[in-house]
Formats: structure tokens, sequence, C-alpha cells
């Protein structure tokens, strides 16, 4: 899935060249180098499927966002909510310049994208929507996350790093 979520944002890069102008200067990748070995944490070892990075190595504090993928149907209370709501737990704790987290979940066969959002007081889930019959929405969505701003990501602008 990071091969494809990468050829697709390249695609759209060359489809639509302003797109990647106009936001960060320093593009987002997904990496699945840690879908079999945990990232790095001296407390918690958690292992995302696809990390959005911006940097090489994958740490909380650099990870832009976490997309959790499952063949089977989505459940908030079910291993896909569990894993969730713990990514978002360790994406919280290291920078305090999140205003929010955004997260995609792909499940059922890997035909229902639900965006996952976080804030410090709880999450919201959108319905789903499914990629082969509403793949615009899809694009729509992952063009939001790979070519967003990092205020659009739920960064602080008013802190500066």
């Amino acid at each position: 899935f990071a091969m494809f979520f990468n050829v697709l944002r390249f695609a759209l890069a060359q489809k639509v060249p302003r797109i990647v102008q106009e936001t960060n200067p320093v593009p987002c990748l997904w990496s699945a180098g840690n879908s079999t070995c945990p990232v790095k944490d001296e407390e918690v070892s958690r292992k995302p499927d696809l990390a959005l990075l911006d940097d090489v190595e994958a740490r909380w504090d650099t990870i832009k966002a976490v997309c959790e993928l499952t063949s089977r149907p989505y459940s908030a209370t079910g291993t896909i909510g569990n894993t969730l709501d713990n990514k978002v737990f360790l994406l919280f704790r290291r920078p305090p310049w999140r205003w929010f987290i955004l997260l995609m979940s792909v499940t059922k066969e890997y035909r229902e994208l639900r965006v996952h959002m976080y804030n410090h007081s709880g999450a919201v889930v959108t319905p789903p929507i499914n990629i082969d019959t509403h793949p615009n929405d899809f694009l729509h969505i992952f063009s939001c996350l790979v070519f967003g701003k990092l205020e659009c990501l739920g960064y602080d602008p008013s802190i500066v790093i």
C-alpha cells in the first residue's frame, strides 16, 4: 500500500503541479517501514501500517498521519478502533503543538476509507467512503493529507520549529 500511495502522490503532483508549489516545501511520503518493526520509543512499542513522513526515520514526533489497513469490517470498539486510539495517544504525547490528528483506516476488503479526526477531547469518524464507487472523494481526502499544509494536519501554525 505504501508504494501505491506514493505512486498516486507522484501522479497527482504531475497532473496538478501547483498543488505541490502551494503547500509544504518538504514532501511527505508514505512508509510501511514500521509495519513489521515498532517505531522507536522508550515506553511503548507500536507498529503503524502506514506512516506519512517528511523525514527518513519514523518517530512518533515526526509522523504526520497514520493509515491502518485491514480486510475486516470497521468497528470502533474492535481491533482497528483500539489500534487507532493507541496510535493517537502516541502521536499526541510528543509534540505539544498538535491541535488535532488525522488518521485514515482502509477496511472491509480494503474498499472502505474512513477519516478519523482526534483532538484532545475526543474523536470523530467519517461514514465509510467506498474507494471503488467514489474514487474522487478518496483522491480529495488523500490529496489533503499528503499535500496539505501543516495546519491542515493539526499543527499549530504559531509554533515554528
